[in-house]
C-alpha cells in the first residue's frame, strides 16, 4: 500500500475521481513498471503521459542521438538536445514533468543476447521501434518472458496497434509470421509520416499500459486497431491465436530468440531496363483491372529469375479511381505467399482505368523502393496497355515489357 502525500492527491485527482481508477488504482500505477524501446516517435508521447499519471518506473531503451529530422514527431526532444543521446534526453523531461518517476536507461540497442535481461524486471512492454526485425524480436521476447506489450507502428497518415497478453491472445507472429523482404514495405524514413499520427499513436499504447497496469477496462487482445489519419477513419479487426504460430502455439518451434535479418529482395541494383511476364500473368492483371474498374487495382507481382510469374491481388484501401492504397495486413499475408513459393518480390502494379499507362506525379512520390518494377495497365484505349517502371530519385525510367514469349506490348 502506498501512502499518497497530498501533494500526490492533488497531482493524480483526476485519475482517483474516475470510478474504474481510485485511489487502489492511482496506487497500482504507482507501484509499476513499464517499459519503453524506443524513445522516437511513438515511444516520445508514450512516455510523456505515463511519466505524468505517475508509472513509479519507467525504462526508456534507445541507442540513437537526437536528430533535426526527430523533432517534427518526437515531442520529448527539443532542439537544444540535438546530438544528445535519446535516453539521457527523454530522462531529463520526464524528471521535470514528475519527479515521482525512477527513469532507467539503456543506452543500447536491443539485440537476441540482451532483451530477455532487459525486460523481464517490467510489467508491460511497449514497442515503440521502427523496424520489423525489433518487432519480432520484442514479441518473441516478450511472449518467452510471459510479458504483454503493445505493439505500434506508423506510416504516413495511418497507424496500427494490438496487445498481446502472451497466453492468452494472439501475439504479433499469429498474425505476420516473418519479416517482409526489405523494401517490400516502406520506412517513415522512405515514405515520410504526418507527425501527429506519432502522438495519436504513442497516446493509445500509453493508455494501454495503464489500463493493464490499474487492472481496469479491455484491452485490444485479439484485435488489430487501424486509423487512417486522413479520413479519420477507425477500424477494429479481430484476431485469433493460432494454434500453429511459431512462437505461441501448441508446437512452437522458436523457443531461443535470434536477430531477425530483413531479408534482401535479390533483385539487380541496376535495371536491366526489361520486365517479363508471362502471359498468365498479364492476362489476370488486365483481368483483374477490368473487374475493378472504375477502381484502381492493384497487387504485387513475383516470379524467379527476373520473370514473372505470379500474381497477389490486393485491396485498393483508398477505393479510388485516381490512386491505390495497400492494407498493411494484406501486405504481410501476400509477402507470406510469396516467400512459401519460393519466390521473390519483383514489382507492384495498379490499373489507370481512364488515364494512360505512365506513372503520375502521386505515383512517383509514394515509390518506396528503387529496386522494384512498377508495373500499371491502362483500360483508357479499345485495348489495354502494359507498362512497366523503374522510380529512381524522383524520377521514372521506363522498362521493355516482354510478355510470354511473345515480343514487346
Amino acid at each position: 500500500m502506498i501512502n499518497l502525500t497530498e501533494q500526490q492527491l492533488e497531482r493524480y485527482s483526476r485519475h482517483i475521481l474516475l470510478k474504474d481508477v481510485g485511489v487502489e488504482g492511482q496506487e497500482r500505477i504507482m507501484k509499476s513498471r513499464i517499459l519503453i524501446i524506443g524513445a522516437g516517435g511513438l515511444g516520445a508521447p508514450a512516455a510523456l503521459y505515463l511519466a505524468a499519471a505517475g508509472v513509479g518506473v519507467l525504462g526508456i531503451v534507445d541507442s540513437d542521438s537526437v536528430e533535426l529530422s526527430n523533432l517534427q514527431r518526437q515531442i520529448i526532444h527539443f532542439t537544444t538536445d540535438l546530438k544528445k543521446s535519446k535516453v539521457l534526453s527523454a530522462a531529463e523531461k520526464i524528471k521535470l514533468l514528475n519527479p515521482d518517476v525512477l527513469v532507467d536507461l539503456y543506452n543500447e540497442r536491443v539485440t537476441a543476447t540482451n532483451i530477455r535481461q532487459i525486460i523481464r524486471s517490467y510489467d508491460f512492454v511497449i514497442d515503440g521501434t521502427d523496424n520489423f526485425a525489433a518487432k519480432f524480436l520484442i514479441n518473441d521476447a516478450c511472449v518467452m518472458e510471459k510479458i504483454p506489450f503493445s505493439h505500434g507502428g506508423i506510416l504516413r497518415f495511418t497507424g496500427q496497434t494490438m496487445t498481446v497478453v502472451p497466453g492468452q491472445s494472439a501475439c504479433y507472429r499469429c498474425v505476420f509470421s516473418a519479416p517482409p523482404p526489405k523494401n517490400a514495405v516502406p520506412s517513415c524514413s522512405q515514405a515520410g509520416v504526418l507527425g501527429a499520427i506519432a502522438g495519436m499513436l504513442g497516446t493509445i499504447q500509453a493508455a494501454e499500459a495503464l489500463k493493464f497496469v490499474a487492472k481496469i477496462g479491455k484491452l485490444l487482445e485479439n484485435s488489430l486497431l487501424t486509423f487512417d489519419a486522413l479520413k479519420m477513419d477507425f477500424r477494429k479487426i479481430t484476431l485469433h491465436k493460432r494454434s500453429d504460430c511459431p512462437v505461441c502455439g501448441e508446437n512452437p518451434y522458436i523457443t531461443e530468440l535470434h536477430d531477425e535479418e530483413q531479408p534482401v529482395c535479390d533483385l539487380k541494383k541496376e535495371s536491366n531496363k526489361m520486365t517479363v511476364i508471362t502471359k498468365k500473368v498479364a492476362e489476370k492483371i488486365v483481368e483483374h483491372a477490368r473487374a475493378c474498374a472504375p477502381i484502381e487495382a492493384c497487387g504485387y507481382l513475383a516470379g524467379d529469375n527476373h520473370v514473372i510469374s505470379e500474381h497477389i491481388p490486393l485491396t485498393n484501401a483508398d477505393s479510388s479511381t485516381e490512386h491505390f492504397s495497400l492494407v498493411p495486413a494484406e501486405q504481410f499475408e501476400a509477402v507470406r505467399t510469396i516467400r512459401s513459393k519460393g519466390l521473390k518480390l519483383l514489382a507492384v502494379y495498379h490499373s489507370h482505368p481512364v488515364t494512360p499507362a505512365r506513372p503520375s506525379e502521386e505515383d512517383i512520390r509514394l515509390a518506396f523502393d528503387p529496386d522494384l518494377s512498377y508495373v500499371i495497365v491502362s483500360l483508357a484505349q479499345i485495348e489495354p496497355s502494359i507498362r512497366s517502371f523503374r522510380i529512381r530519385d524522383g524520377k521514372a525510367e521506363e522498362e521493355l515489357v516482354i510478355i510470354g514469349e511473345g515480343g514487346p506490348l
